[in-house]
């Protein structure tokens, strides 16, 4: 398991119980959630970069991917 899914674990499950609640469930899923879109927000941000001095649609485009990346809620 690598250290950044270990930390979302530790988020979710505060309590020494082994045996996971269904909101400890619900919370580590969201934990995930976020960290997916977050990567993928960042990811398109990297991408951005690529055009910003092209003046073109694609660097927008890109820009705009990432904050609706951040934006989604589901």
């Amino acid at each position: 398991m690598n250290e950044r899914l270990r930390e979302l674990v530790r988020q979710a499950k505060p309590s020494p119980n082994l045996i996971w609640e269904d909101s400890e469930i619900k919370r580590f899923a969201e934990l995930v959630r976020q960290d997916e879109r977050e990567a993928c927000a960042a990811l398109c941000e990297e991408k951005a970069l690529y055009f910003q001095y092209d003046f073109i649609a694609p660097y927008d485009v890109a820009d705009s991917c990432a904050e609706e990346i951040r934006r989604r809620t589901e």
